[in-house]
């Protein structure tokens, strides 16, 4: 199994800044599902933006990683 570090896990407002949205926005997305998301604790969660983009980019149709 892969072991993911826990630098390479962003939070909400760390993610949102790299894809230019608000950090409700991501919250948001990671409730509905649209995105994954790592829960450290009940309260915390972190990103993965590898995981994150993946997924973005599977929902709108570009799958191919590029």
């Amino acid at each position: 199994m892969l072991s993911v570090r826990t630098e390479d896990l962003l939070t909400a407002g760390e993610l949102a800044n790299r894809l230019k949205v608000q950090p409700s926005t991501v919250l948001n997305w990671a409730r509905r599902g649209v995105i994954p998301k790592k829960r450290l604790s009940h309260k915390v969660h972190r990103f993965s933006l590898r995981d994150v983009v993946n997924a973005l980019e599977q929902r709108n149709g570009r799958g191919d990683g590029k």
